[in-house]
């Protein structure tokens, strides 16, 4: 997911859970995500699976934050429309339990050391694309 919402280590979490919410591990666009617009490209089959056993486990809260912040983005388009449906009264607390599942989510990832291969696979593709962009810039 090019572009985070947010910076650093949190822009790597958010870019997670974009590309969790697209896929599910299966490589084929995610049925359950409400948003056909969605492009983002799913994770590797093994992280997905690791990602979505570690956000299946987390505290019923975080979980459905996530679910209607990555995967129903029509139903509940603005952040204020999530915040409604969580009982809360101010966006800025959606963005308060967002970097708290942010916070575990990485926290989770880097226990189980799928944090370390998202980033390595994540440099790897990235100088894939450098590098087929360049042969075809010079061809």
């Amino acid at each position: 997911m090019s572009g985070s919402r947010f910076k650093g280590q949190f822009g790597v979490a958010d870019e997670i859970c974009g590309r969790w919410a697209s896929g599910q591990g299966t490589g084929l666009p995610n049925p359950q995500i409400d948003d056909p617009r969605a492009s983002v490209v799913p994770l590797p089959d093994d992280l997905a699976i690791e990602v979505d056993r570690i956000i299946r486990r987390s505290p019923r809260d975080l979980r459905k934050l996530l679910d209607l912040f990555y995967r129903k983005r029509l139903t509940f388009p603005r952040v204020e429309d999530i915040a409604a449906h969580l009982g809360v009264r101010e966006r800025r607390t959606v963005y308060v339990r967002l970097h708290e599942a942010h916070v575990y989510l990485l926290f989770k990832l880097n226990e189980h050391g799928t944090l370390d291969r998202y980033q390595r696979r994540r440099v790897r593709d990235i100088r894939l694309r450098l590098r087929r962009s360049f042969w075809l810039e010079t061809e």
